[in-house]
């Protein structure tokens, strides 16, 4: 990638300044851009669209599985967390048209990231019904894949939307 940015850049210095923390600042950038994805608490204007209705309906306590997921991952020995709360919000120079605008049309993929979500959370913490059902499924439905348990997302991993995205669609 570092050679590749020598190419494209002509006065990037090239390998001689190659950094460790480059894919630290790729997942700040990816996680910047999900961030358009995020469901927010109720507008203070009011009135919420049957979409926005349905997605904080499901989005309910993400908070707290979130945080849970975080407290078991630090018992595993996970790095610290980023600090994606500094970076600069592109959307707060958008007008109010252009605001909505974006939200009407990332609102699709708000719904099925959050569906995807949960079923992958309670699938992982449901180990005496859901998890068995799973691979009951997986070995009717898909007999050639591997069993496994469909990965989540976890904003403080590095590229673990896009685990859950991929995953998905293959299984």
């Amino acid at each position: 990638m570092i050679t590749e940015l020598n190419t494209i850049l002509p006065n990037f210095p090239g390998p001689s300044n190659c950094s460790r923390c480059f894919l630290h600042v790729v997942n700040l950038i990816a996680k910047q851009l999900l961030k358009l994805f995020d469901v927010q608490g109720k507008d203070a204007e009011g009135a919420l669209d049957a979409v926005e209705e349905e997605l904080l309906r499901l989005a309910a306590g993400i908070d707290l599985k979130e945080m849970t997921t975080i407290a078991e991952g630090r018992n595993k020995g996970d790095q610290e967390i980023d600090d994606v709360d500094s970076l600069v919000d592109k959307t707060a120079s958008l007008t109010a048209d252009e605001h909505a605008a974006l939200q009407e049309e990332v609102a699709p993929v708000r719904l099925v990231l959050i569906k995807l979500w949960k079923f992958a959370f309670k699938v992982i913490h449901s180990t005496t019904k859901l998890l068995p059902a799973w691979y009951r499924c997986l070995k009717e439905q898909r007999p050639k894949l591997s069993q496994r348990l469909m990965l989540h997302n976890i904003t403080t991993r590095w590229n673990s939307t896009f685990d859950m995205l991929d995953f998905a669609l293959e299984y």
